[in-house]
């Protein structure tokens, strides 16, 4: 017969509760976050999405996609509270600052406080940005909101809860986005000295090499992928992480691990 049943949808603490009578409970050495209301069901009909704590909690993968200078799109989930400068998804690494990008929250909120809770993105190479667009919209209400940018040649949009956002954006130049260091919920290039990490949850991160259509971003931001979309490069579900170990479910295979 069935001698334990441990779920992890019930974790308190380190404790994993053993879901029989058994009473085989087992201790967790590190537990990634999960919260019950995620917007998207995963395929075995739960709703899950990796919670950050503002603190320490942060994601590394291995070389973000090598996009180059092919049009772009970065989409996930978003729920915070956060009023502080946060990354959400970030592509840099110590030792080179050509082709970098990153999605943030608040961005310089100390000078400009009245940029708490929008989104933003900027890229850099060559000593100079190419885009620094910042989202009209506030989103840091304890909802789930779909956030998507999209860099089409040299025009830049956001797109929030699948509808265009009235976007302030410079674009100076298409830069060529090589491959960096992927992260979630931190600065890792300059984790030592500014962080800015995330307080909050994310769910269904998707990094496309074209620039979706907003009929495209509109139609899938309720559903899960296939994960073997034309140009779809990453896809982190982020509804089943096992112990800390975050799947990347495209073909590209590019894993991380939850810290």
């Amino acid at each position: 017969g069935l001698i334990a049943y441990l779920n992890f949808n019930d974790v308190s603490g380190t404790t994993v509760p053993d879901q029989t009578s058994n009473g085989l409970d087992a201790t967790a050495s590190q537990v990634v976050n999960r919260t019950s209301q995620a917007p998207l069901s995963a395929r075995d009909g739960a709703t899950r999405a990796l919670d950050f704590d503002g603190t320490d909690d942060y994601v590394n993968f291995g070389d973000s996609p090598d996009i180059g200078t092919s049009d772009f799109t970065v989409e996930t989930w978003v729920r915070t509270t956060q009023t502080t400068e946060a990354v959400l998804i970030n592509s840099r690494q110590n030792g080179s600052t050509d082709g970098q990008w990153t999605l943030k929250m608040s961005h310089n909120v100390g000078s400009t406080p009245a940029n708490a809770g929008k989104p933003y993105f900027w890229d850099y190479a060559s000593s100079a940005y190419g885009f620094q667009c910042l989202s009209d919209t506030t989103i840091n209400d304890g909802m789930w909101h779909h956030v998507a940018f999209r860099k089409d040649g040299t025009a830049g949009k956001f797109f929030i809860n699948g509808v265009p956002d009235t976007t302030s954006c410079t674009a100076n130049s298409n830069i060529d986005y090589e491959p960096r260091d992927l992260s979630l919920g931190y600065d890792k290039r300059d984790a030592t000295s500014d962080p800015d990490y995330y307080d909050g949850e994310l769910d269904e991160i998707r990094i496309w090499s074209e620039a979706r259509t907003q009929n495209e971003i509109r139609e899938y931001m309720f559903k899960p992928l296939l994960g073997q979309e034309p140009n779809l490069e990453a896809y982190y579900p982020l509804d089943n992480p096992r112990h800390d170990h975050v799947h990347d479910m495209s073909l590209s295979n590019n894993h991380g691990t939850f810290y």
